[in-house]
Formats: C-alpha cells, sequence, structure tokens
C-alpha cells in the first residue's frame, strides 16, 4: 500500500451509513467517485475506519475486473502525474517508444489508482476485524443491488460527477493503453500475472446478487 498511500490514499476511507451501522469501502478506480458522490446524496457521510468506528456492523465492497480497473487507473496516473501543461495525451502517444513501454508494464503498480484491489480489501479487514463483509461486482445494477442489500433504496444523483472518466486525455491515454494489450499478448499477460491475487479473490468470491441475501 505503500504507493498508494505516498500519492494522498488514505488508509481505512470510505463513506458510513446515516445510521452508522453500514460501512462502505472506497477503492480507487471501481467508480468510487460516482458511488462516493450517490451515498452522499442519500446522507452518508465520509468516514475513515479508527476509534469511533465500533458501532460498525456490516463492510460494502465493490470489486472490477483487474485488467480494466489497472488500464482505467494508468490512464489516471499518466493524465494526472505526466502530462501536463504543453505535453497532453497527443504528445504522449507520439513519443511512446519502447522504453516507455517498458518503464509501464515493468512497473505496473504505479499508485493508488493501479494497487491490487485485494490490499485495500486486507487493510478492511484488518481495521474492522470480524465484521461481516458484502461484496459486488461493480456493473450497471450496482448502486440498485447495494439499496438493497441494505434495506435502504438509494437515489441516484442528479450528474455523474465522475469527470475524469470523461476528460480528454483520460480517453486517449487509456484506449491507447488498451489498444497496446490487445495487439500484443505479453502485455496483456504480464497484467494478469501481476495482478492474479485480485483474480483469484475474484474469482472466489461470493457476490451479491437480488434475491439472494448475503451478509445483509
Amino acid at each position: 500500500m505503500q504507493e498508494a498511500v505516498r500519492h494522498g490514499y488514505v488508509l481505512g476511507g470510505g463513506l458510513r451509513s446515516p445510521d452508522k451501522q453500514h460501512f462502505y469501502l472506497g477503492i480507487p478506480k471501481n467508480a468510487s467517485t460516482y458511488l462516493s458522490n450517490t451515498l452522499l446524496a442519500n446522507a452518508w457521510h465520509y468516514h475513515t475506519l479508527g476509534d469511533d468506528s465500533d458501532k460498525i456492523t456490516h463492510a460494502i465492497v465493490v470489486l472490477k475486473d483487474p485488467m480494466d480497473r489497472w488500464v482505467s487507473g494508468v490512464g489516471t496516473y499518466i493524465t494526472s502525474w505526466i502530462l501536463g501543461p504543453g505535453y497532453g495525451s497527443d504528445h504522449f502517444v507520439k513519443n511512446y517508444n519502447d522504453l516507455s513501454e517498458r518503464l509501464l508494464f515493468e512497473t505496473l503498480i504505479l499508485d493508488d489508482h493501479t494497487t491490487p484491489q485485494v490490499r485495500y480489501v486486507q487493510q478492511l479487514e484488518q481495521l474492522l476485524p470480524g465484521i461481516p463483509v458484502t461484496y459486488f461486482k461493480l456493473d450497471p445494477h450496482v448502486i440498485e443491488n447495494i439499496g438493497d442489500c441494505i434495506g435502504q433504496p438509494l437515489k441516484m444523483p442528479a450528474v455523474d460527477s465522475n469527470i475524469s472518466e470523461d476528460h480528454y486525455d483520460q480517453r486517449v491515454v487509456t484506449s491507447f493503453i488498451k489498444n497496446r494489450i490487445l495487439n500484443d499478448f505479453t502485455l496483456k499477460a504480464k497484467v494478469v500475472a501481476r495482478f492474479q491475487e485480485d483474480y483469484d479473490f475474484i474469482n472466489q468470491t461470493q457476490f451479491y446478487y437480488e434475491p439472494r441475501q448475503l451478509n445483509c
């Protein structure tokens, strides 16, 4: 988690329900901005797990396909930390070469957006030991499923403010990296191997789906 913390991630950060019983764990690039805004619109509030978390009886975790998350995370990292005035996404694509590709795919974990999801889950288990956790797949029904799980239908925010995904540079970089992976199996294999823990965890996790009631 060192790279995540170094780039500003707060360990155990998320949101807490109005009755203080439910805690949503924020995992970067798992639609955390959109989910947080949705929960805020439903009177949830920001919360960092600590000494005042004793009333929490249930945790919510949303997981995402590791490859999709890494590609999106790399786009955010490059847009946030490499691009700047006079050097945009078009410059990045034009100047991309074998060296930059090797550096990127040998490093892979760059910041909180690319730190394996299982690391966040492990932190949750340390900070809230023994608390039931319900896992959700990131899909178009995730808000509806969370609301059904906790017995509190969630109203949607007026506007999806996850503007990073709509940013021109973000789109260009993400699309470029995705195409590199699609056109080079060895690159895909490196990402899969590095995030095998996430794949294994997701494959063995029982996710919440209506009408099953899991830990809710």
